[in-house]
């Protein structure tokens, strides 16, 4: 005797909502990161790492499930132990920048001001 396995189409809309939504929040937070990172590359020009700067990250701050509230920008520097971070709101607003490690150091006094 064969056993056959029958979903109802109403048992399958779950895995294809939870399936579309995860695409857009993965699309919400591209369009999050492409939106910031002019402002990203100016922030670390102001902050005068350029020069320095091996690697940029961004990850997108969220609240819930599916709303951001801007964008965390790591900057790794070759000429120190740690990163910088720069904050940006929604609207990609710098809120503040800070270093781990010893990268703290290379924020200038008058950053910010």
């Amino acid at each position: 005797m064969r056993h056959r396995l029958r979903l109802r189409h109403w048992a399958c809309a779950p895995l294809i909502v939870v399936a579309f939504g995860l695409g857009s929040v993965r699309a919400q937070e591209q369009d999050q990161i492409s939106d910031c990172r002019v402002q990203a590359a100016q922030e670390i020009s102001k902050l005068g790492v350029k020069a320095n700067v091996k690697d940029v990250s961004y990850y997108v701050k969220w609240v819930g499930h599916n709303r951001s509230t801007g964008v965390n920008v790591w900057v790794t520097l070759d000429n120190c132990r740690g990163d910088l971070v720069i904050e940006l709101n929604r609207a990609c607003e710098v809120q503040e920048a800070y270093g781990h490690g010893d990268c703290g150091r290379l924020i200038p006094e008058t950053y910010g001001q």
